[in-house]
């Protein structure tokens, strides 16, 4: 999948899950974090933000994952709660088949809204 189509997707599938709506969305870099996790960046309204993919749930909803991977304290950046929040700070994406994977579109996503 390109990276216009899979950001085209982030914007109508999995940002409104955060309340985030698909308007006015910058897109900028796409950065590796680890073998099985990446972020990618964009700001809205002025606000920029970093969307954490993991293949699976875990890392990504740590502060001390955001800290060792990203270089950020606590205090430059919060996490989006998903709406709803029975799984914050992250959302899980998986289809029905066990072992399912579709790398960026299952797995688990987090919001960070860096300040």
């Amino acid at each position: 999948m390109n990276e216009s189509t899979l950001k085209e997707f982030y914007e109508q599938a999995i940002l409104p899950q955060f309340n985030i709506q698909p308007t006015d969305i910058i897109w900028g870099e796409h950065k590796k974090l680890g073998p099985d996790e990446d972020a990618f960046y964009f700001e809205q309204n002025k606000k920029s933000y970093a969307l954490i993919w993991e293949d699976y749930e875990g890392s990504g909803s740590s502060p001390e994952f955001i800290t060792e991977t990203l270089g950020l304290t606590s205090d430059q950046f919060d996490f989006v709660l998903p709406i709803p929040d029975e799984h914050s700070p992250s959302i899980r994406i998986r289809f029905g088949y066990q072992y399912s994977f579709v790398q960026y579109i299952t797995g688990s996503f987090t919001l960070l809204c860096l300040k």
